[in-house]
């Protein structure tokens, strides 16, 4: 009897154990912060018993949480405690369990030798035990570690291995992952439409767990999806959502990550000074942490935005360090990229022997992207190999190279490449003297940059979209008017130009507070409306010093900080807003529309009789001015700007 008596309790706290474990396991991807809490409950239980085999299943299911939480150096702690145990317990299979869990903590770490070496290890173990499951899993495991080296058909076929024994005898969100991690595979090979798919499930799925950690794993691979497909508004709503759930979760890896592609967007948008910022911010948090991939991923943005800036010797020396970090990961495809991305900025120095190395690289660049088969990337190659002939005055070269960089971008149909092949296209065709073919062809680039324009909500990304691409507007509007199409060349010269105003910073401030800040503000940007109220508040103030008639000392130094303050307002006022078109409109929020055509009209059928209108429009190196009153539009070629002013 009394032997009895101690028996049950001993049976409850079994019991509440096993409860612990799978509350815990239950929990990892709804919400991995609880499932953490849970676990630490269930090693507290283990210890207190000294059970070794409790002990061991106890920090196993922590490793898993502080995987999932991005705490990968505690969660290695934990899976080699629980694999040296299950080791003298004579349970090979959960050590290799353990073996295997560590293998996507070595990866995240940047140690793939090491993470593959552990993984080879643990396939040994489960082939013995015909543990299929845990084998497929594991597939899945070393794909990630291949993708990481962007090593993308090998990962695939690891992920395409895995898929019948994870969909017939793993969990559905075990399948759910494995579609996820495959469609982000799918989306670096350029294969977009079977990616949707798959994301599409995977996010049928994770939606069940009906928790924010959950979706937003999907969320940050549609987020990048959208990115390559130029839905950049998307992209940007997508991977903002992410990262602020990543912020709450404190997942610090899956945080920068997401940021990093984050900056990727703000530079496809030319909004550099987010780019920089971010970039740089995620440059110091990755060296903290330790986080060797996006240490390189983040100094070849902050480089690239650099560039851009037009300091060229440090965005060169950048992209070298990049370069030589992406080696030491072997990885190809991003030292490639670093190759590349020198490019441009050698033909923006322009030296002969810069024009020349230009030539090399991108040469170079095409012959890797064609070789691993990434059809969108070595169409960059050859768009930016025949701009480096064009700038060598080597036209057959470079239009050579044009067609096979647009025959590439058409078998993918992704708006903003073909924008960018058809340009240069366009430029190869013009050098030529063929001004038809141009014509046509650069009428067909601003279609597809129309495409990109007009996915995006607020008008101030539209314009930031084109800042750098109104050449093509101007050789349109010199070629439609050497076509003696004058209608035609102001409507592109319109495209080219914003036509409606910004709202003002405080009313759209008022706005936001007023109508959808239940569906837009959370906690991350509760604390931008706050810091927002504070910027104006120092505004009035400055702009009431200013008005006082201080030395020209103190004016200069208020005229600077008021310089500041206005451009973080805007950058704030920027973060608040959805940045595509789909999502604006969902939240019942309104765009404001580019004129056309029909506006024009309408405006020429109000203008009253002797009234004319005048718009001056530079392309290239000349003024244009167009004039038209309510009966007749005309165009004039003024010269060169500098001569009329």
């Amino acid at each position: 009897m009394p032997a009895l008596a101690r028996a049950a309790p001993l049976r409850r706290r079994r019991v509440s154990l096993d409860e612990l474990l799978q509350r815990a396991r239950g929990d990892l991807i709804g919400d991995p912060r609880r499932a953490l809490n849970t676990a630490n409950e269930a090693v507290a239980l283990a210890d207190a018993r000294g059970d070794l085999s409790e002990r061991a299943d106890a920090r196993q299911v922590r490793g898993e949480a502080r995987r999932f939480l991005g705490q990968h150096e505690a969660a290695l702690v934990d899976y080699s405690h629980a694999g040296e145990v299950y080791r003298r317990l004579r349970r090979p299979g959960d050590a290799a369990r353990s073996d295997a869990s560590a293998v996507d903590s070595l990866r995240c770490l940047g140690r793939p030798t090491q993470a593959l070496r552990l993984a080879a290890r643990a396939r040994r173990i489960f082939n013995r035990l015909g543990e299929e499951l845990r084998a497929a899993v594991l597939d899945e495991m070393i794909g990630l570690v291949y993708m990481q080296q962007n090593d993308f058909a090998r990962a695939l076929r690891l992920f395409d291995r895995a898929r019948p024994i994870v969909g017939a005898v793993g969990h559905p969100l075990d399948l759910a992952t494995l579609n996820n991690n495959a469609a982000t595979t799918l989306t670096n090979l350029d294969r977009l439409r079977e990616a949707e798919t798959l994301y599409a499930a995977a996010r049928s799925a994770y939606a069940q767990q009906g928790t924010a950690p959950a979706l937003a794993r999907v969320d940050v691979n549609l987020g990048y999806l959208a990115l390559r497909q130029g839905r950049y508004g998307a992209a940007v709503d997508l991977l903002r959502g992410a990262a602020d759930v990543f912020d709450s979760l404190r997942n610090v890896p899956l945080a920068i990550a997401t940021r990093l592609d984050l900056a990727d967007a703000y530079l496809a948008l030319n909004l550099l000074d987010e780019a920089g910022a971010l970039s740089h911010e995620q440059l110091r948090l990755a060296e903290e942490v330790g986080l060797d991939n996006e240490h390189a991923r983040a100094l070849f943005y902050l480089s690239t935005q650099r560039g851009r800036l037009g300091l060229i010797q440090d965005a060169l020396d950048g992209l070298v360090q990049a370069e030589e970090e992406f080696a030491a990961q072997d990885n190809l495809v991003w030292r490639t990229r670093c190759v590349l991305a020198r490019a441009p900025l050698l033909l923006a120095r322009g030296e002969p022997s810069d024009v020349k190395e230009a030539v090399a690289l991108s040469r170079r660049a095409a012959r890797v992207f064609a070789r691993l088969a990434l059809p969108s990337r070595q169409a960059v190659a050859h768009a930016m190999l025949a701009r480096a002939y064009l700038r060598a005055r080597r036209g057959r070269a470079a239009g050579e190279e044009a067609r096979a960089a647009v025959w590439l971008a058409q078998s993918l149909g992704v708006p903003w490449l073909l924008f960018e092949c058809l340009y240069i296209l366009g430029r190869a065709l013009r050098a030529r003297g063929e001004a038809d073919s141009a014509y046509v062809t650069y009428h067909e680039a601003t279609r597809q940059l129309e495409r990109v324009r007009a996915e995006l909500h607020p008008e101030e990304l539209r314009i930031s979209l084109v800042s750098d691409k109104t050449d093509v507007y101007q050789e349109l509007v010199l070629l439609c008017l050497e076509r003696g199409s004058a209608e035609e060349a102001l409507h592109y010269a319109e495209q080219a130009k914003s036509r409606a105003f910004a709202e003002r910073l405080s009313s759209s401030v008022d706005t936001l507070r007023s109508h959808g800040t239940a569906h837009l503000v959370g906690t991350t940007d509760a604390g931008v409306l706050e810091r927002m109220q504070q910027l104006r508040d120092e505004l009035v103030w400055l702009y009431s010093r200013l008005t006082e008639g201080e030395a020209n000392s103190t004016i200069e130094k208020l005229r600077r900080k008021v310089a500041s303050c206005e451009s973080e307002l805007i950058r704030l006022q920027r973060r608040l807003q959805p940045a595509s078109r789909a999502h604006a409109a969902a939240l019942g929020m309104g765009g404001v529309e580019s004129r056309d055509a029909a506006s024009r009209s309408r405006l020429r059928r109000r203008l009253e009789p002797g009234t004319v209108v005048l718009e001056y429009f530079q392309a290239g190196e000349e003024l244009v001015v167009f004039l038209f009153d309510a009966i007749r539009l005309t165009a004039y070629r003024l010269g060169p700007a500098e001569g009329v002013f």
